[in-house]
This record gives structure tokens, C-alpha cells and sequence, in this order.
């Protein structure tokens, strides 16, 4: 098995290292033309560029699979952007390039077993075959949503942990005299270096208010797209204050505290929980090496007293 991975590492490098040569050599020869031959009119088109008729290429074709996706199931398309949007790809084009990578990792899986199949030693059966092929063909398929699945994940916790930041600065603002509007608009702007996705979430959620949206329905979709309750009970708050009349700085102070109180008993929880986890691999690693340490001595002694 080490040599046949060895062989195919091999082989891979190969392709790597002539990728590059080749690579090397065309800028070289670009270079040697435009020194010979000077271009005339702006130069060089971009579509004569290796790179950019490659992103031409891929761009094409992530848009060929997101028209199709979009035409067969255009329910799941809406879903599809948002998951996108929740996992940090505000890009339109990124439905295309999820459903484009997931067919390119899928040939890639197929390609793979197919190599491992070929270069095998032993034979496989003709179930083995299918199995190792259709296998790696699902893991390449799939790869792609477990990594936005991942993302998701990582980026929901971001933008809770960056929450409380975001209430802290809305109640300064809000005792300063500020609309929400102009509130949300300022505080997307200042959270743009700790945490970028709350930052651009925020800065829609602006963007549609000015665009005419009420501030109510900026604020469900903006709770739709990050997917936090924290979001949807402040669009309520806010939607309650107005209604009731009462002080919204007030409102919002209550709601900053417990937001600050509940991100502190989050990480309470964690570290209330760290030594049950942490029990596993003090008594995987650490344990035998006590008891081998404490009994060694002892079977030494034994084995030279018994000779």
C-alpha cells in the first residue's frame, strides 16, 4: 500500500513540477515576444492570457450548472443562495461554483480510483472495483457541502460571538441621538475589521432601508440570512418599542446585558465541560505512561532476583 501511494505521489509531483516548467517557459516566451515586438493599440488583449481564458472557461461553466440547477429546481436554488450567503459567498456566482466544483470533484474522485485501480498489484473483484469507484465519486461529490456546512458553522459562531459588540455599539449610538438607520449604517462600518461578515450583513440590512424597505423587514431578512436567534428576538424588540412606545436606548441596554450575560455563561458551559473532555486523553496518553513508570522498577527487580 506505502508503494503504491509512494507511486502515486510521485506521479503527481511529476505533473506539478512540468506544470510549472511549462508555465515558466510560456512567460519566458511571452516576454521574448512583447520584447521583439512591441504591441501597438493598449497592448496585449486578455483574452491571449492562458489564465484568463482559464477563468473564462470556469466561469462559463459554473454558469452553464447554475442555469441548469436553476431551471430544474428553482425552489432549492433560492435555498442554495441562501446557504451560500450564510456561509460567507455573497458573490451571485457562487451557486455556480458550488454545483461546478461539486461535478469537477466528483470526475476527480472517479479519475482517482480509476489510477489506484489500474496501478494495484492485487487484482481487485469486480465488486471492489465498483465500490472503491462509485466511493470516491460520492466523497468528491459531496466534499463541497461539507465544507460549506463547515463554513456555516464557523461563521454563525463569528458573527454570535461579534453580536453583543454589535448591541454594545448600537446603545451608544442610540443614546447619542442616532436613527437605527443611521445607527446600523455606522456600527456596519466600525465592525468591518473584527468581524467582516456581520459587517456586510449589516451593511444590506442598510442598504435595503434606504432602498425603501421598512425597517422591520430589513431586519427579518436580516435574520434570515445570518440564521441567529439573537437576530430575530432584536427585530422584535426593536418592532415592540416602536409599537409600545418606550425607550428604545433602554430596550436596547437590557438587551445588551443579556447578551453580554449569556456570551458569558456560553463560555462558562465550555469550560465547566473541559475536564470530562479533557479525561479521554489523559487516560489514553498520560495514564499508561504513570503506571508503566510506577510498575517497571518493580518487574526489573523481579526478573534480576528471579535469574
Amino acid at each position: 500500500m506505502l508503494f503504491k501511494i509512494a507511486i502515486f505521489m510521485t506521479a503527481a509531483l511529476l505533473c506539478v513540477s512540468a506544470f510549472s516548467v511549462m508555465q515558466y517557459l510560456e512567460s519566458r516566451s511571452d516576454l521574448r515576444q512583447r520584447l521583439v515586438k512591441r504591441p501597438t493599440g493598449g497592448g496585449r488583449k486578455d483574452g491571449g492570457d492562458p489564465k484568463s481564458r482559464l477563468k473564462k472557461v470556469t466561469e462559463k461553466v459554473a454558469a452553464q450548472a447554475a442555469s441548469y440547477y436553476e431551471s430544474s429546481d428553482p425552489t432549492g436554488i433560492k435555498a442554495m443562495r441562501l446557504t451560500m450567503i450564510q456561509a460567507g459567498f455573497f458573490d451571485p456566482k457562487a451557486v455556480g461554483w458550488y454545483f461546478a466544483f461539486r461535478i469537477l470533484l466528483a470526475v476527480c474522485g472517479l479519475g482517482v480510483a480509476f489510477t489506484l485501480l489500474r496501478t494495484s498489484f492485487v487484482e481487485p473483484t469486480l465488486a471492489t472495483q465498483a465500490m472503491v469507484c462509485i466511493g470516491l465519486t460520492l466523497f468528491g461529490y459531496y466534499l463541497p457541502r461539507f465544507y460549506v456546512s463547515n463554513r456555516i458553522k464557523q461563521v454563525s459562531n463569528r458573527n454570535r460571538l461579534g453580536f453583543p459588540d454589535f448591541m454594545d455599539l448600537m446603545v451608544v449610538c442610540a443614546e447619542a441621538g442616532l436613527s437605527i438607520e443611521a445607527a446600523l449604517d455606522r456600527v456596519g462600518r466600525e465592525l468591518g475589521t473584527s468581524y467582516p461578515e456581520l459587517s456586510t450583513h449589516l451593511s444590506v440590512a442598510s442598504l435595503e432601508m434606504r432602498a425603501g424597505q421598512s425597517m422591520e423587514e430589513s431586519l427579518k431578512t436580516l435574520a434570515g440570512r445570518l440564521g441567529l436567534e439573537e437576530v430575530r428576538a432584536f427585530a422584535t424588540l426593536l418592532q415592540q418599542s416602536k409599537e409600545l412606545g418606550t425607550s428604545l436606548s433602554e430596550a436596547l441596554k437590557v438587551y445588551s446585558d443579556e447578551m453580554r450575560h449569556k456570551r458569558l455563561s456560553t463560555a462558562e458551559e465550555k469550560a465547566y465541560a473541559l475536564p470530562a473532555k479533557l479525561s479521554i486523553p489523559v487516560t489514553a496518553f498520560i495514564l499508561p505512561t504513570v503506571l508503566l513508570v510506577a510498575i517497571l522498577p518493580s518487574i526489573v527487580r523481579f526478573m534480576v532476583s528471579g535469574f
